[in-house]
């Protein structure tokens, strides 16, 4: 960031902290800044975010493509699905993250089944280790919870998520996979983030058929509607489908607007069985007072506080929904 204000303050532009993700080297910037920056201004910079300029980006051509190119064809012989609020085994992914966390003691604590973790690792102990550094970090490890647990090593950006045959037909025999991993950067670019967030649902899908047919839970984002709120449309409801690209001026929402339109679109071509959760900012634990350094209104507040400072948004709203109320509502729905 000292980098992006030492070259505004040069050049007299905006710049912004994304430029510097989109011309990697010093060969690509400099061309880029050559390009469209040619002659330094003295007037005062403007401070809007470049990807402001064009905060309506549309998604649906990339959306099309991606669906036809991995998954056309793919559900045609989905089958019967059986529903069960007695699951005898889970698949779930991001254990690791905050949400993640919770969400696999939950599945823990509220069913008998075993919960099939895949997770970028060395190895299946390394694997291992990080759910139960994870768990123990948030308070939430119990012994009990280590003969239900299988960690896997695994790649959601590979095809059939990077693992052995023994183990993705493992999966593929669960009775309900929730899908919760995903890449989140604010800084980083739709194609730097498609591979985990898009490709990554795509495999995910296609393991929702494997073997047999079961229920996909998948957690979303309200970053999906990007800043429409603030536009034409002021409220969104939980039925509310994916139409309008407004306001997706950052990758993260791209990515997720694009990975929950193909989950959709499987439903309403091919009727598959599929749940969308979309939670907003997600807060801390009111009952462990665990929290993520990751999560967005964490870092925001703690930066208020280094700097003794805040921002003059008197219109803010914070839409917050504590740790373990989000995790328990999306198992206690997912069983029914």
């Amino acid at each position: 960031m000292r980098l992006v204000a030492k070259l505004e303050e040069k050049l007299g532009y905006s710049l912004g902290a994304m430029t510097f993700f989109d011309f990697p080297t010093i060969e690509s910037l400099t061309q880029h800044l050559i390009t469209e920056y040619p002659q330094p201004k003295k007037a005062q910079i403007s401070h809007n975010n470049r990807y402001l300029k064009n905060p309506n980006p549309d998604m649906h051509p990339e959306a099309n493509r991606v669906y036809e190119t991995h998954l056309a064809g793919y559900f045609k012989n989905s089958g019967t699905v059986n529903f069960t609020d007695n699951p005898s085994s889970v698949v779930l992914t991001g254990a690791t993250g905050f949400l993640g966390a919770h969400l696999l003691a939950d599945f823990l604590e509220m069913t008998q089944a075993e919960v099939i973790c895949p997770v970028r690792a060395k190895s299946p102990q390394n694997a291992y280790l990080r759910i139960y550094q994870s768990l123990e970090k948030y308070g939430l490890w119990q012994d009990k919870y280590a003969p239900r647990i299988l960690a896997l090593t695994a790649d959601l950006t590979k095809a059939k998520l990077g693992v052995s045959t023994e183990d993705y037909h493992r999966m593929a025999a669960a009775d309900l996979i929730c899908h919760n991993a995903a890449q989140v950067d604010f800084l980083a670019t739709y194609e730097q983030l498609k591979p985990a967030n898009v490709i990554g649902t795509c495999e995910i899908l296609k393991l929702t058929v494997a073997d047999k047919t079961k229920p996909l839970h998948y957690i979303s984002s309200g970053a999906v509607f990007g800043t429409c709120l603030n536009g034409s449309q002021q409220r969104v409801f939980e039925n509310n489908r994916l139409e309008s690209c407004e306001g997706l001026f950052l990758g993260y929402m791209q990515s997720k607007w694009v990975a929950e339109k193909l989950v959709w679109r499987a439903y309403e071509n091919q009727g598959m069985p599929i749940a969308v959760y979309r939670p907003a900012i997600i807060g801390v634990n009111t009952i462990t007072g665990a929290k993520s350094s990751a999560e967005f209104l964490y870092r925001f507040l703690q930066t208020c506080f280094t700097l003794n400072a805040y921002p003059d948004l008197p219109d803010l709203l914070i839409d917050a929904s504590p740790v373990n109320y989000v995790s328990k509502a999306v198992v206690s729905l997912s069983l029914r």
